[in-house]
């Protein structure tokens, strides 16, 4: 028994409520939920940018912006729900963004190619080892654009 005069204790002393472990088959439950949900938006944010480069040879910036937003917002859920390889190519993606506007040099073939990436990351087909490839890659295209 705990201590009668605190406010805390006698709550936990309390007749009712659910045990430790069924609170923790609820969350699960939940994280669940939010996972798929979370796997529908990454998708939708894939196709996004994919529609913003079908949409024109040279993206305005608003069209670049949304592009980025689309991409961090990939990257944010991956963290959240441990993928770490498509938030690694998600913010590549980012960089390379950031990098054409710096330079003032749209690489059309470098967005593509992390596009692409974040399909194939999404999709979860790929071998541990094809994932690290596909990640050295996305280094090398970044790389390349910088130079």
């Amino acid at each position: 028994m705990t201590n009668g005069n605190n406010r805390l204790a006698q709550f936990i002393d309390a007749p009712g409520g659910i045990t430790a472990e069924a609170a923790r088959e609820r969350a699960e439950a939940r994280l669940g939920r939010l996972r798929e949900r979370s796997d529908v938006t990454v998708s939708e944010c894939i196709e996004r940018i994919g529609a913003a480069l079908s949409a024109c040879e040279q993206p305005t910036p608003e069209l670049r912006e949304e592009m980025y937003r689309m991409a961090y917002g990939v990257a944010n859920l991956a963290g959240t729900f441990d993928r770490p390889a498509l938030g690694q190519a998600a913010y590549s993606l980012c960089a390379l963004l950031d990098d054409c506007d710096v330079r003032n040099h749209w690489d059309r073939v470098g967005v593509h190619v992390h596009h692409d990436a974040l399909r194939m990351l999404q999709s979860r087909t790929l071998t541990p080892p094809a994932v690290e490839r596909l990640l050295a890659g996305l280094d090398a295209v970044r790389k390349r654009c910088r130079s």
